[in-house]
């Protein structure tokens, strides 16, 4: 994940929780609203960077949501790794 789509997806956390609690957490705090809301926004910002054709060059997702970010971490020791890239995201 790049610094860029980590301090958004902070910044997104501290909006809605609180920046001493995004601290606190050194990231995305576990609460289940927060989560929601930081992944909701991600999701709409993807899907509008995706339908304006600005997907960034190799058209992986520009910014990820805490679960995703969460799966990756599982899945990095792994071999068969997927990533997210725009193309194959689900559209709603």
């Amino acid at each position: 994940m790049s610094g860029e789509s980590l301090d958004l997806v902070k910044a997104l956390a501290a909006y809605n929780a609180g920046p001493h609690r995004v601290e606190k957490y050194g990231g995305v705090p576990p609460y289940s609203e927060t989560r929601a809301y930081v992944a909701r926004i991600v999701k709409d910002f993807n899907k509008k960077k995706v339908a304006k054709g600005q997907a960034a060059p190799d058209n992986t997702v520009v910014a990820k949501s805490p679960a995703q970010t969460k799966q990756n971490s599982r899945n990095a020791g792994s071999k068969n790794t997927t990533r997210t890239t725009a193309a194959s995201a689900p559209s709603r």
